[in-house]
């Protein structure tokens, strides 16, 4: 019986950690979607550059996105707050939003696999619906 609990929790765990890392797959490329101009236009305003309200910020010019201020666990939910900091949370090299829609999807599918997105798990809401 101890092993059966011990199988069924492995496979619990397992299958919670490719529900998120679907999440953040499907958030990441959807933001990639909106900076090259490919998603709809309600979608990509959400997708603002940081440093684009106040030019003086260390941010500013890099790849990073904008991320609104939120006063409760609900609005954390949003595409406008978990888009952009699950953007943020990915290494410099796939934030890039130059690169073409396979090499981005290649290049996140091997940090997501690779564990280099261990901290972007973190980010994920526990009640994600996506």
């Amino acid at each position: 019986m101890a092993l059966y609990k011990f199988v069924l929790y492995l496979y619990l765990y397992h299958a919670s950690v490719a529900v998120t890392a679907l999440a953040v797959y499907k958030l990441a490329t959807l933001v990639h979607k909106c900076l090259t101009r490919r998603a709809p236009a309600y979608l990509a305003e959400y997708c603002r550059q940081a440093g684009t309200r106040r030019s003086g910020m260390q941010s500013a010019g890099t790849s990073m996105l904008d991320v609104p201020w939120t006063r409760t666990a609900l609005c954390d939910r949003s595409f406008a707050i978990a888009g952009p900091r699950i953007w943020n949370s990915l290494p410099a090299s796939i934030r890039d939003p130059t690169l073409s829609p396979g090499k981005f999807a290649t290049l996140l599918k091997t940090c997501l696999f690779n564990g280099c997105g261990a901290g972007v798990f973190e980010l994920v809401p526990e009640k994600c619906t996506i």
